[in-house]
């Protein structure tokens, strides 16, 4: 599913598992870098099945000009490689701002308890 969904698409690419409204799992492939995010409420676990690169977490979220991505000020930077895990708590800037190529994940995102 995931292989017929990159094919047409340019960018990122994200394929449903499971999707309740308690959590979410996706395989999500990404053929580049993108912006800076942050999800409201929401923790996510992030396992590289394929690619490495520069992940950035915490911080401040700097959005983007019109048209720009996002960044990430004063955040953690860490190396990452096929096979490590990600934890994002709720609310907080995450960033892969550089990758060696195609990263492909799996994404397990949850609602955080209150």
């Amino acid at each position: 599913m995931l292989q017929k969904a990159t094919a047409s698409a340019a960018g990122m690419t994200t394929s449903n598992i499971a999707n309740t409204d308690q959590y979410s799992i996706n395989i999500v492939h990404r053929e580049k870098a993108a912006g800076a995010v942050a999800h409201a409420g929401y923790t996510e676990l992030h396992y590289v099945i394929e690619g490495s690169g520069t992940f950035v977490s915490g911080g401040k979220l700097i959005r983007g000009a019109t048209g720009s991505p996002a960044s990430i000020e004063g955040g953690t930077v860490k190396q990452f490689v096929k096979g490590d895990v990600v934890v994002i708590p709720a609310n907080s800037p995450h960033w892969y701002s550089a990758t060696n190529g195609p990263l492909t994940y799996l994404e397990v995102r949850w609602l955080a308890p209150k």
